[in-house]
């Protein structure tokens, strides 16, 4: 019997690492599965990575930026991180930055701190969704303060930061959009995300950045379909990157 390859960390300690792993993130299904009866066991499941680098916890203009935003955004470190670490790569791309489905504005203010070239520009409904869908309801992530939300960009005095109340993308046009750099979609409903990508697709520079949130996410499996699909009609325009931390990033060629 062949014998097995010493680990840098020893094989027991792997070994018990990855039991243990296993089994936790097995009971934290069940309990999941609870509150979520309808997620598939066949293609979901807790994910609990083995690597431990936290680069937001030692990247301390992340973190000023992040205490600024915090209140204004549901989204996570590692989500937030991901803005942050692409947007300082495409920050002297020329083109415009949109967030649409923007909400409270967090994503769209830490991006717009760390732009230097073109327009920031943020989109919401502020009257909830425009096709209802599921879960999604009139009355879900519906955030009607629209001017509380200029008030904060201001009191930043955030340059080419601005924010629409419009239906994305039907309401848009005269806003002449001809470049982006990065897009960020989270509009979590199907025929939403479709009319969004396919306006922005055509209008991504080359090495710009889209940004599908709510990939993976349970409830959210239509725009996950929806992209799925687009990694397999899309592949010669774009670079996808499944990061399982709820989104998926398309890179332009």
């Amino acid at each position: 019997m062949t014998k097995d390859i010493k680990h840098v960390h020893g094989n027991t300690k792997i070994k018990l690492a990855k039991f243990l792993s296993k089994k936790f993130a097995s009971v934290l299904f069940i309990i999941f599965k609870i509150f979520f009866p309808k997620a598939k066991s066949s293609s979901n499941e807790i994910l609990i990575s083995r690597a431990t680098y936290a680069p937001w916890k030692i990247d301390h203009k992340f973190m000023s930026i992040f205490n600024r935003v915090n209140n204004l955004t549901l989204l996570d470190y590692p989500r937030l991180y991901t803005f942050y670490f692409l947007s300082k790569q495409i920050k002297k791309l020329k083109g415009d930055i949109l967030d649409i489905g923007c909400m409270k504005g967090g994503v769209g203010i830490l991006l717009s701190f760390m732009n230097t070239n073109g327009r920031v520009m943020l989109f919401d409904t502020f009257e909830g969704f425009l096709d209802k869908e599921n879960l999604h309801k009139n009355n879900i992530f519906k955030f009607e303060g629209l001017d509380e939300l200029k008030k904060t960009i201001r009191g930043y005095k955030l340059k080419n930061t601005f924010v629409y109340k419009k239906y994305f993308p039907n309401e848009v046009n005269n806003l002449r959009i001809r470049k982006i750099k990065l897009c960020h979609i989270d509009v979590n409903t199907y025929v939403s995300t479709k009319r969004t990508f396919y306006y922005v697709k055509n209008k991504i520079v080359r090495n710009g950045i889209i940004i599908f949130d709510d990939y993976g996410v349970h409830g959210v499996e239509k725009v996950t379909n929806f992209v799925n699909r687009l990694i397999k009609k899309e592949k010669e325009n774009f670079v996808f990157i499944q990061n399982y931390f709820g989104q998926c990033i398309l890179l332009k060629k």
